[in-house]
């Protein structure tokens, strides 16, 4: 149980199309192979929202492939839930499981029988969050977006993906435009030129960071120390100490940090949250720090 959960790594979108039965893939060979088809995803995710047709990504995020017709979904808790169904025999319930690309590599890595076919289906964009309900909220926004473009622009979000991801950088969008290097000038705590939500969590001396401790390396609890670690973790550690405060973890679930209206119980979330029209409603964001890929994978009956 806890080695697969250790391959739920990210909140984003990738396609994970497993047959049922070792050597049956049903010529599931393509995207439009699935038409007809049912996959299994996490409850409220943009996974559930692709194959609904509901998914709307900022323009920046690029094309959105088009969903086969007549693929349906089937909902679990978490998108993990759907290896763990399979593995736990039902193999009749879904042929296909939606899921991000660093899982599906990770549940290859682990000698599941899985096999990524095709290019992309789209790119999701993932960035800081902040309750939009908060009046005096631009301030803190702008200073943590021009961290954002900062370190994008002198390699720290490239250094810190390749650490937590094998090497891989998922910081850029292939194929989209390149984040902004800057966002023009904010100062941070250590001028004591701040107003807003910004002078207040400078005055803390503590920026107070959501995240969701269940996908590692992502962010994940380290047993041995008692400490929160990942990629997420890293980042918010970052931007924490370039404003010039300590940084505190809390980990509400998604649906409350997505829902908005957080009642100040945290300042930002910091936990590979996407970008979409209708979450900008209630929350802002800076400019995306990485993104996933949408990939299509098929079982691989020869893997032994």
């Amino acid at each position: 149980m806890e080695k697969l959960r250790r391959l739920a790594i990210l909140p984003a979108a990738v396609l994970v199309l497993a047959a049922c039965q070792a050597g049956d893939t049903g010529g599931i060979d393509s995207l439009d192979d699935l038409a007809g088809q049912t996959v299994c995803v996490g409850e409220a995710t943009t996974y559930l929202f692709w194959i609904e047709g509901t998914l709307n990504l900022p323009e920046e995020a690029g094309e959105i492939a088009e969903v086969p017709e007549g693929v349906v979904a089937t909902t679990l808790p978490t998108d993990i839930d759907c290896a763990e169904a399979w593995r736990g025999g039902r193999t009749e319930d879904f042929q296909g499981w939606l899921t991000a690309l660093p899982t599906a590599q990770g549940a290859i890595d682990e000698g599941y029988p899985v096999k990524l076919i095709g290019e992309p289906v789209f790119y999701e964009p993932l960035a800081v969050a902040f309750d939009a309900s908060v009046e005096d909220n631009d301030s803190l926004v702008a200073a943590v977006d021009q961290i954002v473009a900062d370190m994008h622009a002198d390699g720290t979000l490239t250094a810190l993906s390749e650490e937590w991801y094998d090497g891989v950088d998922l910081t850029s969008q292939e194929g989209g435009d390149e984040p902004a290097s800057e966002s023009g000038g904010v100062a941070a705590c250590a001028s004591g030129d701040n107003d807003g939500h910004l002078a207040a969590v400078c005055e803390a001396g503590v920026l107070i960071v959501s995240t969701d401790p269940a996908y590692p390396p992502q962010s994940f609890l380290n047993e041995s120390t008692g400490d929160y670690e990942g990629f997420d973790i890293a980042v918010a550690t970052e931007i924490a100490t370039r404003l010039g405060v300590d940084v505190e973890f809390t980990d509400p679930t998604f649906d409350a940090v997505v829902a908005g209206s957080w009642g100040g119980r945290w300042d930002v979330s910091v936990g590979s949250v996407t970008v979409t029209e209708e979450r900008k409603e209630v929350l802002d964001f800076t400019q995306p720090y990485y993104f996933t890929p949408a990939q299509m994978a098929v079982f691989d009956d020869t893997a032994e």
